[in-house]
């Protein structure tokens, strides 16, 4: 048990069981040995940990950004004010995307003016909002 999130970005066989030797170990060097060594690439931010297979992010490509492109920084909160963690935020028609933090609290580098982000997280209402610079 942590208080980690783990978001697959492609399915994933979790019945595959796998031993893995915990003693005297840190939970970051724990999650490098489980999804290094079976064939996943694995980014930590925060308490998220994002995995992908190796092959995909071998044959992926820099994704083609405006160069008038603006960081959008955001918090997501329910309608009692608390802070939502793992809401998905998309820029809508493209795989560019990021989750919420612990806090609530994310952010996209390099938007396009103009976009439409996607916020999207299970048992709410989906919304849509156009990135506007301030």
């Amino acid at each position: 048990n942590s208080k980690y999130v783990f978001i697959y970005e492609e399915a994933v066989d979790l019945s595959k069981k796998i031993n893995v030797d915990i003693s005297n170990k840190s939970v970051e060097e724990i999650i490098k040995e489980v999804f290094s060594s079976n064939g996943f690439s694995y980014v930590i931010k925060g308490r998220q940990v994002i995995v992908k297979k190796e092959k995909a992010a071998q044959f992926m490509q820099a994704p083609i950004i405006a160069q008038d492109g603006i960081l959008v920084r955001g918090t997501v909160k329910d309608h009692t004010g608390m802070p939502l963690v793992g809401v998905n935020i998309v820029v809508k028609g493209t795989t560019i995307g990021t989750v919420t933090d612990i806090d609530g609290n994310f952010d996209l580098q390099d938007v396009p003016k103009g976009t439409i982000l996607q916020v999207s997280y299970i048992g709410y209402k989906s919304l849509e909002v156009n990135v506007q610079k301030k």
